[in-house]
């Protein structure tokens, strides 16, 4: 039988391995605050391990985020911006649904293409500006000379979220939840207090690498520790038995 401190050690290890691991993912929050630190963006490397597959790449801008949903339909936040479309539904590269608004809509939903275009254009290409505006090539037929040309069709403006005051959504890795009882304000970029978003950029996650390491190293140092400790303590136990008979 495991002893409870080493099961809570080594379940301490995988967490702490877990955040070092998610340092290079996009938006990436740590769950233990004592290596989180505020989150930056820097220019999108092309290409990268970390947007291979990406359509294209935008930032959202400090203190707000994206809001996708998870298998369950329920909101998630996320500062990951690395964006593609699948089946004609723009989303995360974790294929997350992003949510904004279609032309002429009042509540936030799945940004998707119309089905002639799923079909017509199997390879869409995408485009956010500034502003969250979304928008996707698409092939038409010139009637005069019968040649493919490439139009740019806008799709809808995506959706940001922010967090009241002293509140702060719970770390699920690369995504977060709502804390229990709050929600989040939502809008679109560069209106009711947002900034607009930050094309070609990637954020870095709120993660302090040195300290993460730090800590690390200092659990898997406990974890020896208490193991050296079982180790004297069943060897003296023994030895109190040997006597005793």
């Amino acid at each position: 039988m495991i002893d409870a401190g080493i099961a809570a050690l080594q379940d301490e290890i995988t967490a702490r391995g877990n955040e070092l691991y998610g340092w290079r993912v996009p938006g990436f929050e740590p769950i233990h605050d004592d290596i989180r630190t505020p989150p930056s963006s820097v220019p999108a490397p092309v290409p990268s391990n970390v947007t291979r597959g990406a359509m294209c790449v935008v930032a959202a801008p400090q203190g707000s985020r994206f809001v996708t949903l998870d298998a369950q339909g329920q909101y998630r936040y996320t500062r990951n911006g690395a964006l593609t479309i699948v089946d004609g539904t723009v989303m995360t590269l974790e294929h997350r649904p992003l949510l904004g608004y279609m032309p002429g809509a009042t509540t936030i939903g799945r940004l998707r293409l119309p089905m002639l275009d799923r079909i017509i254009t199997p390879r869409q290409q995408l485009h956010v500006a500034r502003d969250g505006s979304v928008s996707y090539d698409r092939e038409v037929l010139d009637p005069r000379s019968g040649l493919q040309q490439i139009q740019r069709q806008r799709l809808g403006v995506i959706a940001l979220a922010r967090f009241p005051a002293g509140s702060e959504p719970v770390s699920l890795g690369t995504y977060e939840r709502a804390p229990l009882g709050i929600e989040p304000y939502i809008a679109t970029p560069g209106t009711h207090g947002f900034e607009e978003l930050l094309p070609d950029r990637l954020d870095r996650g709120g993660i302090d690498l040195q300290r993460a390491l730090l800590h690390l190293q200092t659990a898997y140092e406990r974890f020896d520790a208490l193991l050296a400790e079982r180790d004297i303590a069943q060897k003296n136990l023994g030895t109190a038995m040997d006597l005793v008979k």
